[in-house]
């Protein structure tokens, strides 16, 4: 078998491949698109983990208040316990 014969098959194998993820991802879109959902899968994703990362943030820091303020000395207390080193 020469390059030539070798290289329009790998060609052939990588199209095969391609056309069919490229399938999958065609009719994915289009059943979201027809169920008006965001045909983009890690838009939907990433908007998920925009809603809850500030909340979990949020929730995390109200463990190191104190007195309506950010306590610094509260957090590296807590920081240093057993419990957190293993979490």
């Amino acid at each position: 078998m020469d390059i030539r014969t070798l290289l329009q098959s790998a060609a052939l194998w990588q199209s095969a491949i391609l056309d069919s993820i490229l399938r999958q991802v065609k009719a994915s879109a289009r059943l979201a698109v027809g169920a008006s959902e965001n045909p983009d899968a890690i838009a939907d994703i990433t908007a998920g983990y925009t809603k809850t990362i500030p909340g979990f943030f949020n929730t995390l820091t109200v463990f190191f208040m104190k007195d309506g303020k950010f306590n610094l000395e509260k957090a590296r207390i807590s920081v240093r316990r057993q419990k957190a080193k293993n979490f």
